[in-house]
């Protein structure tokens, strides 16, 4: 069975990529921070899903930062 944690990043992430792929970027980074978040304290920061949510959320900054301009 999923621990209670895993199920809720599972979730933040779906929810991120509804807002990215709506261009909602600004609503999608903080889904990304706290399902990192989440991953990094269960699973660990070496663990292959935690830095596909790391790489994730830079690519989103790098995204959002360069709709700002």
């Amino acid at each position: 069975m999923w621990d209670r944690s895993i199920v809720m990043c599972l979730n933040l992430i779906t929810r991120n990529l509804g807002y990215y792929s709506q261009g909602r970027y600004s609503e999608a980074k903080p889904l990304c921070v706290q399902a990192l978040d989440i991953c990094e304290r269960q699973l660990g920061v070496n663990h292959p899903n935690t830095v596909t949510v790391r790489e994730g959320l830079a690519y989103l900054h790098n995204r959002f930062s360069s709709n700002q301009e």
